[in-house]
């Protein structure tokens, strides 16, 4: 973990198209100084994702399932000296830890991305995790972006073993909460042929899963894949009021970090499962030589 300094870093990452004027906004990190009398508001960093046009595609606090919020990450039963933690709910005194920004180089990101140092704490205040989260938006088009999101899991003592069940663990999309009321459209999923149903709403067989926003004036479709270096046996998980993606087991060691590589395909418009593949065949290569730069020992 490279020696902690104050650096500057702004809420947004954001790309620019040609001809565009000012920079679009792809992403927004929502952190809060962890305060216990405050814990529901303050205990969860995530990032809000907005369409090419502009638009707010996700969920912050409040709302069916307060605790999905945005884009988020987090496991309901990690394991850490003999006790369970729920890093998905947060609601036993568990936190996200906003500590401060970091370089493009924590995460060997491009210069533009946004690097955020956070402590996953148990209730006693005790770091359980210490991630890097880095995102980046690698291509940018007047009616689609990609999103390329990092996330570098280490410990600072013992093994931690990142576990759960799929509905509630992994590096997950939730919608606005307007999919999530009564008599609401549902969010329609795309999934790759060969996907396999194991009810409950999971799929295996699956690098990458896709929702399809149906709102007043307009569609858009987000596209989750999987990176192609991440840890096997991954599950994705799906819901109608628009909370879906990727979990796994992994387990966390000293001078071992869990390295995890997703791309988001953020798209105005609806896309079909032929686009969604294809961007898939593009894009899991590139993750898996970025992990492989990443894990890279340094040379002298």
């Amino acid at each position: 973990m490279p020696a902690r300094r104050k650096i500057e870093g702004s809420p947004e990452v954001t790309y620019q198209v040609a001809d565009a004027g000012k920079p679009k906004v792809a992403a927004r990190i929502v952190q809060k100084t962890w305060d216990p009398k405050d814990a529901r508001a303050t205990c969860k960093v995530f990032h809000h994702i907005f369409a090419p046009d502009g638009t707010l595609l996700t969920k912050g606090l409040g709302g069916t399932f307060e605790h999905h919020r945005g884009l988020f990450i987090g496991w309901n039963k990690t394991k850490f000296d003999g006790k369970t933690y729920d890093f998905w709910h947060l609601n036993k005194g568990e936190s996200q830890r906003f500590r401060g920004h970091g370089t493009p180089a924590f995460l060997a990101m491009g210069e533009g991305a946004q690097i955020s140092l956070i402590d996953w704490c148990d209730p006693a205040g005790k770091i359980v995790v210490r991630e890097l989260r880095g995102l980046e938006v690698l291509e940018q088009h007047d009616d689609f972006y990609v999103l390329h999101v990092r996330s570098k899991c280490m410990t600072v003592a013992k093994d931690v073993i990142l576990s759960g069940d799929p509905q509630h663990a992994g590096q997950q999309f939730r919608a606005l909460q307007q999919f999530a009321e009564e008599n609401a459209r549902p969010v329609v999923y795309v999934r790759p042929e060969g996907a396999k149903d194991e009810g409950n709403d999971i799929w295996t067989n699956c690098n990458w899963m896709a929702g399809v926003l149906e709102l007043e004036k307009a569609s858009y479709t987000v596209l989750q894949i999987d990176g192609l270096g991440n840890p096997d046996n991954s599950k994705w998980s799906t819901r109608p009021y628009g909370r879906f993606g990727v979990t796994r087991k992994a387990t966390v060691r000293k001078g071992q970090p869990v390295i995890l590589n997703q791309f988001f395909v953020v798209a105005n418009g609806k896309r079909d499962a032929a686009w969604c593949a294809e961007q898939a065949a593009k894009l899991r290569p590139a993750s898996s030589k970025k992990a492989t730069k990443l894990l890279a020992p340094k040379k002298g």
